[in-house]
């Protein structure tokens, strides 16, 4: 995964503060974090210190890995900035080309995407494989992935994570979309190899989903 922020120095220990991997997290991030954002698995290691958001006295954030999490003093609500999508606002033609199947594939490099769907709880199974000379992939290289609505272009899933004991190389993952509306909707999974500075293979596969 691409961590959203990146990390700075390390600070001393405070008190009142929990210390984690090197920066203090005040104690109602810690606690909201652990029950309920699934831990620090999802909000990855804390990345800088508690501050106002750009002079906000109203609102205090602080990022982690993968989010930033914010709390609003006037209305008492923890909120996350919207990382993921500012990113791929900003590098959607470098990281997401919208490719057909045809692209050409550099020598050695190998990719292959798998996508289902179970109707009854409007869930996708994504499944994408990469190989290297029949190897795993060099470590500068870069999976990235993206599920897209074919009407609106709106990217539903631009990370899938693994699930269950695969092998090298594989990822699976059970992709929920119960926020979709009743109808048909169209979904294409695409999934590219970056390495070298250069998109190096593409392969895509799609589905219908029919939710009633």
């Amino acid at each position: 995964p691409m961590a959203l922020n990146t990390p700075t120095p390390p600070e001393a220990p405070l008190n009142d503060n929990f210390y984690y991997h090197g920066h203090n997290v005040p104690r109602p991030f810690q606690k909201y974090i652990v029950n309920r954002l699934g831990g620090w698995t999802c909000a990855g290691d804390p990345t800088g210190t508690f501050s106002y958001d750009n002079g906000n006295t109203n609102v205090a954030c602080q990022a982690f890995a993968n989010l930033t999490l914010c709390y609003n003093y006037t209305t008492g609500a923890f909120f996350l900035k919207p990382l993921g999508e500012n990113f791929l606002n900003q590098h959607r033609d470098e990281l997401f080309p919208f490719l057909p199947t045809s692209h050409p594939k550099a020598p050695g490099f190998m990719v292959y995407t798998s996508l289902s769907v179970t109707p009854s709880d409007a869930t996708l199974h994504a499944i994408v494989g990469t190989t290297f000379n029949n190897g795993p992939l060099p470590l500068d290289a870069k999976l990235v992935t993206q599920i897209i609505d074919t009407t609106t272009r709106h990217p539903y899933y631009t990370t899938i994570k693994s699930s269950g004991e695969l092998p090298d190389g594989v990822l699976k993952s059970d992709l929920s979309l119960e926020a979709l509306a009743p109808g048909a909707h169209n979904f294409i999974f695409q999934a590219c190899i970056f390495a070298d500075g250069q998109l190096q293979a593409c392969a895509e596969e799609r589905v219908q989903l029919i939710r009633h």
